[in-house]
């Protein structure tokens, strides 16, 4: 009767400790994100669904790839310069 009260006590702790989110061998790394703005062109919200995001710190543009487009927006999310509209990059 007392090994299973053991076995449960066991049990339940190990469910408490794997809940909780700890990690023996993870490192805790502090992660913020925060939002900036919406990317937006002259007609309203640039609306996408799947994309490959770069950002190039010196010259405070965003670069959006999307399926075959290359969008540049500048540093306020207004897009300043697309490329690539027909496909013909490949």
């Amino acid at each position: 009767m007392q090994k299973s009260v053991l076995k449960h006590l066991v049990v339940i702790f190990t469910l408490l400790f794997l809940l909780s989110g700890k990690s023996l061998f993870a490192e805790e790394r502090k992660v913020s994100a925060s939002y900036l703005y919406t990317l937006s062109n002259f007609t309203g919200i640039y609306p996408i669904s799947w994309a490959k995001l770069d950002v190039d710190r010196t010259t405070d543009e965003v670069y959006v790839v999307a399926l075959t487009k290359i969008k540049v927006f500048n540093e306020t999310g207004m897009e300043i310069y697309t490329f690539n509209e027909t496909g013909e990059l490949g």
